[in-house]
Formats: structure tokens, C-alpha cells, sequence
């Protein structure tokens, strides 16, 4: 298979078939989730990400590797998608320089503001792990995003879900052999037909006692239910991330 069509392929199973949810999602509000964004292109809602400092966000290469900074902007301080808030323009768009389009190795990137942002109600950054942390099998996290329907479009409201993260060996057995899961992954979900629904907004942010543990990249469970989805392990990448903005959040 040719690497367009792989990547046209594997782009198709991202849209269609990435999960991150379950039954027990909740309607959430931006006022207990401040670090929560919506990266917008053309002012509509294309994934979400994470604050980080007053002009960094991170969020997944999958989502702004295509097209940069053009057109491209990021809302805050809304529980609503693609309206309410706060929107700031983006002036550069830093893809990691391993990131792999077909495997979704090494999936994240940074966002830099135009102008600071001012924080404040629903406009905080998150903490981010040290490079040496390191999370147990079966903990339960919370990942926030806006729901995608069967259309592809985003759901309006946004919403919360607990969902434990899954022993590295496990995961890599249930994915598909044509994916990779490197050390640089987390996998997290419920690996049963009755819990997991499609919900599936990359760049959802995987928050435990209010560290950034992951950032959602892919996922198959919409289709399979015993695929966990994948995210991309932010502990493996605050050196990165240090390099570039200069500042972290411990």
C-alpha cells in the first residue's frame, strides 16, 4: 500500500472510528475544566487542546499538521463549540519533528498566541507531569471534548467522562498490527461492548488529580469496542515542550 493511501486510510479510521468516551459521559461546564480550548479553523471547532501557559496551547499534530497557522485560532472560556468565549488568533504552529502522519507517532504540537491571554473565569492552564512521572494501570482519569456524531460535526455542549487507563501490554494486543503503540503513548478506556460510544475529538485532554497525563490521538473503539483509544503521553514530551516555550507549569 502506497503511503498516500495508507494515510488516506488511516485519516478515514481517525474520523470515523476514534472513541474516546462512554456511557457515562456528563454535560460539562468550562468553569471546572479552565486548561480546556477548542483549536478552530475558519472559526469552526476542528479539535481541542490544552492551555498550558498565556500563550501556548498543546494539542495533537494530527489536527494542524495540514494547514498551519492559517485561518487558524483557539477559543477559550467556552462550554459552547465554536461560539462564546474568548478567540484568539494563532501565529505559529510547532509540529513535533518526529510526528508521523501514517503511524501517529509522536502526535502533538504547540500552538503560540498572537497576543497573551489574560487569565482568568474559564481561562487557566493545567499542570503539566515532570519527564519522570508516571501513572498506574487502571486509574481513573477524566477526559473532556465535544462530542462527534455520526456526521462528523461536533456536538454543541461539552462533556466529562472518567475512564481508567489500560496496562501498556494489553493495549498494544488489542491494536491492530499496523499500529504502533511507543513508550511515548498512554492507552485509556473501557474494553467492553456495553460501555464504549464514539466520541472521538482529538486533542482531548486525559486529566488526573489535575496533571495533564495525555492528549487524545487516535482511537478504534467505535468500531471494535476492545480497542482502547491512544494518547499521546505528555511526561515524554515536557523537555520537548520546555525547549520551545520556555516556561512550565509543575
Amino acid at each position: 500500500m502506497s503511503n498516500s493511501l495508507s494515510e488516506l486510510v488511516l485519516s478515514i479510521i481517525a474520523v470515523l472510528f476514534y472513541g474516546i468516551a462512554f456511557a457515562n459521559s456528563e454535560s460539562a461546564d468550562i468553569s471546572e475544566y479552565p486548561y480546556h480550548v477548542s483549536v478552530e479553523y475558519n472559526n469552526s471547532h476542528s479539535c481541542s487542546g490544552a492551555l498550558i501557559t498565556e500563550l501556548w496551547v498543546v494539542t495533537v499534530a494530527s489536527c494542524v499538521h495540514r494547514n498551519g497557522a492559517t485561518n487558524l485560532t483557539v477559543r477559550f472560556a467556552t462550554t459552547i463549540a465554536s461560539t462564546g468565549g474568548e478567540q484568539l488568533e494563532v501565529r505559529s504552529v510547532i509540529v513535533h519533528p518526529d510526528f508521523d502522519s501514517i503511524s501517529y507517532d509522536y502526535d502533538i504540537a504547540l500552538l503560540k498566541l498572537r497576543v497573551p491571554l489574560q487569565f482568568g473565569d474559564g481561562k487557566l492552564p493545567i499542570v503539566l507531569p515532570s519527564s519522570e512521572y508516571e501513572i498506574a494501570d487502571e486509574t481513573a482519569a477524566n477526559v473532556t471534548g465535544w462530542i462527534i456524531d455520526t456526521q462528523g460535526n461536533p456536538a454543541s455542549q461539552l462533556t466529562v467522562v472518567s475512564t481508567p487507563t489500560v496496562n501498556q501490554t494489553v493495549c498494544k494486543s488489542s491494536l491492530p498490527a499496523f499500529k504502533d503503540l511507543l513508550d511515548s503513548m498512554l492507552c485509556a478506556g473501557h474494553m467492553n461492548a456495553d460501555a464504549e460510544v464514539c466520541q472521538g475529538d482529538l486533542g482531548a485532554p486525559l486529566v488526573h488529580e489535575e496533571i495533564l497525563v495525555g492528549i487524545l490521538s487516535y482511537g478504534l473503539g467505535c468500531t471494535v469496542p476492545t480497542f482502547p483509544a491512544v494518547y499521546t503521553r505528555i511526561d515524554s514530551f515536557v523537555t520537548w515542550i520546555f525547549d520551545h516555550t520556555g516556561t512550565i507549569i509543575y
